[in-house]
C-alpha cells in the first residue's frame, strides 16, 4: 500500500474523533477548544493544493480523498509533479496524525508575524521529543 493511501486510510480513522484541547496554567482560565476532522480536510494536511502542475490541485477535495480510498488515485499519480518532493514528508506525518495528537504535543499561540510565515493559524502543536525531525501541527480556528 503506497504511502498516500495509507494517510488516507489513518486520517478516515480521525472523522469519529474529537479532540479537546484545554490549555493554560493554574493561575489562568483555561483555554479550551474542540479539533475535529471532515473528508475536506485531507487535500490540504497532504498538500496536494501545491502540486500546482496537475490536475488534483483543482480537484474537488472531497472527490480526492474518496479517490484515494477507492484506489482511483494513487501515490504514483502525484509522483508525475514536479512539486511532488515538496510534499512527500506531508505523506508520513499525515499517516501519523492521530499518534501525534494523542502524545502530549507542546502547544503554543501561533503568531504568523512574528514568525514571519505565510501559514494561517492561531496555534501549533509540536511533538515533544528531542529528534531532529519533528512534527508539527498547524491548528486553524473556525
Amino acid at each position: 500500500m503506497d504511502r498516500l493511501k495509507q494517510s488516507a486510510i489513518a486520517f478516515e480513522k480521525l472523522l469519529d474523533k474529537e479532540y479537546h484541547i484545554k490549555l493554560g496554567t493554574p493561575k489562568k482560565i483555561p483555554l479550551e477548544f474542540k479539533i475535529l476532522f471532515a473528508p475536506i480536510d485531507f487535500k490540504h494536511l497532504s498538500g496536494v493544493q501545491h502540486l500546482t502542475d496537475t490536475a488534483y490541485a483543482r480537484m474537488a477535495a472531497e472527490d480526492f480523498f474518496s479517490n484515494i480510498l477507492t484506489e482511483k488515485t494513487t501515490e504514483s499519480d502525484l509522483h508525475n509533479s514536479i512539486y511532488f518532493n515538496d510534499i512527500e514528508t506531508r505523506l508520513e506525518n499525515l499517516a501519523n496524525l492521530e499518534y501525534y495528537l494523542d502524545n502530549n504535543m507542546l502547544v503554543f499561540k501561533w503568531d504568523s508575524r512574528q514568525a514571519k510565515s505565510n501559514i494561517n493559524a492561531n496555534y501549533l502543536f509540536k511533538e515533544n521529543t528531542d529528534e531532529e525531525n519533528k512534527a508539527y501541527v498547524f491548528v486553524k480556528e473556525k
